[in-house]
């Protein structure tokens, strides 16, 4: 395959996130690809009045504690796949880091409740980045647990020519 050689994966604790690991694995196997795992955590934390230092502080731990908890999780699992992987841990809010990270990638990979509250809505971070970001994206379904990669996706893309013509061509060719 000539598309799909880098895939950003935007790791978060939802309950999309082992199936949305399993789609780019998955993707990496079949073009010889490479998995950016990318954590974003905000620790700028806005308290309402009446917090004290400690309890912001606290809650920042809390934060830092429950990331590094995933990252062993992710880690040791990736450790046992045959695919080139990579781990970037960044601050900040998740779409400006993956609008910057998605430049030199071939497609993003974010989940379709990652941020929202109990998981009931549209992902307000999937409509960002298919608006913000000129690279291809991929929305995988909370459910989903893999992918055949002869079926049919829809990719939000508001790419360059160049970047929709290669997934025209690669759905072309499959044919």
């Amino acid at each position: 395959g000539e598309i799909m050689r880098s895939i950003l994966l935007h790791i978060s604790s939802d309950d999309g996130m082992a199936g949305r690991l399993q789609v780019a694995l998955d993707l990496a196997r079949e073009y010889d690809g490479h998995v950016t795992c990318l954590q974003v955590v905000n620790l700028q934390l806005t308290l309402p009045s009446g917090f004290s230092v400690s309890a912001s502080t606290e809650a920042m731990s809390h934060i830092k504690a429950s990331a590094d908890r995933l990252r062993t999780e992710m880690e040791s699992r990736l450790s046992k796949e045959d695919v080139a992987w990579e781990w970037v841990f960044l601050q900040g809010l998740p779409e400006d880091r993956l609008i910057q990270r998605a430049i030199v990638n071939d497609i993003v990979m974010v989940g379709e409740s990652e941020d929202t509250i109990g998981g009931i809505g549209a992902s307000r971070l999937a409509g960002i980045l298919a608006t913000r970001s000129r690279t291809p994206v991929l929305v995988v379904p909370n459910k989903q647990r893999g992918i055949d990669v002869d079926a049919p996706v829809v990719v939000a893309c508001r790419c360059a020519l160049f970047a929709r013509d290669g997934v025209t061509d690669h759905v072309t060719n499959r044919e």
